[in-house]
């Protein structure tokens, strides 16, 4: 991980932690060495508190899906029921399958499919938390910084945070999503969304992208200048599913699996050449 990485999720974290409190919510946050260490803490942190239920939203690289199935057999041995989510996808792994019962391994195909899904039922957004009664919390003092380097970061274009990033998403899917489709690989235009920073440390999820697109442009779905950046999110997803089917991708294999087998050159003069 990037070290202005970190800093983005550090500072997004201290955003989130008001906002949580603003509402009656304490943000507890802590820092493992490792995923042993953060199932010992996890499981320590639920017994102190007499948490009885815990919900989680998925990852689905492989070590992080071997955590949390360990995490749930921990603390299904200490009577707390666990209920993942898929929030960081507009449709559950696994969902969308060839005509056989298998995963698409080809990108068209796949969205096609997943265009037509969306025509059927769209994924729930749901609803900030309301205020709990009790009313609003006092921060008493910030989280310590993370021990991982931290790095200034762009500021000015990448501002952390979620009000930032709904900012964000709100101007772009009102005008320059008209022109991603023919920007968006002009290197001196800023012709992008700018959100991939959002989706890929949770600060913003693809349904709130998605509900936005369309409430903007209902016709998002079947007009192709609109769903050029649609599709993009499709691109994400497919690779997310994927990982899910085909957990080797995250071991460094190959996808085609004869493909092991090729005997690559390690000649440096005829690579420089």
């Amino acid at each position: 991980m990037a070290p202005r990485r970190s800093a983005f999720i550090y500072e997004s974290l201290l955003e989130l932690q008001q906002v949580l409190a603003d509402r009656g919510i304490m943000l507890h946050i802590h820092e493992c060495d490792d995923f042993v260490a953060s199932l010992d803490y996890l499981a320590e942190f639920c017994q102190r508190h007499q948490v009885d239920a815990l919900f989680y939203n998925y990852q689905y690289e492989l070590n992080e899906r071997r955590r949390d199935a360990e995490a749930e057999r921990w603390l299904d041995k200490a009577g707390v029921v666990c209920l993942g989510f898929d929030d960081s996808v507009l449709m559950a792994p696994g969902s969308l399958q060839t005509g056989d019962g298998k995963m698409y391994k080809v990108y068209n195909p796949f969205s096609k499919a997943f265009v037509r899904r969306l025509q059927q039922a769209m994924p729930e957004c749901v609803t900030a938390p309301k205020t709990r009664s009790g009313s609003a919390i006092k921060i008493e003092k910030q989280p310590a910084r993370f021990s991982y380097l931290m790095e200034t970061f762009d500021r000015e274009r990448f501002a952390p945070g979620e009000t930032a990033a709904l900012k964000r998403l709100r101007q772009f899917a009102r005008q320059p999503v008209l022109d991603y489709h023919a920007e968006r690989d002009t290197p001196y235009v800023d012709g992008t969304s700018r959100l991939s920073v959002y989706l890929t440390t949770g600060v913003l999820s693809p349904r709130q992208c998605l509900h936005r697109l369309l409430r903007e442009h209902p016709d998002a779905l079947t007009n192709p200048t609109l769903f050029s950046w649609l599709n993009e999110l499709i691109w994400r997803e497919f690779y997310r599913h994927l990982m899910v089917a085909y957990p080797a991708l995250c071991r460094y294999q190959p996808f085609v699996d004869w493909t092991r087998h090729v005997g690559w050159q390690r000649n440096e003069a005829h690579f420089d050449a």
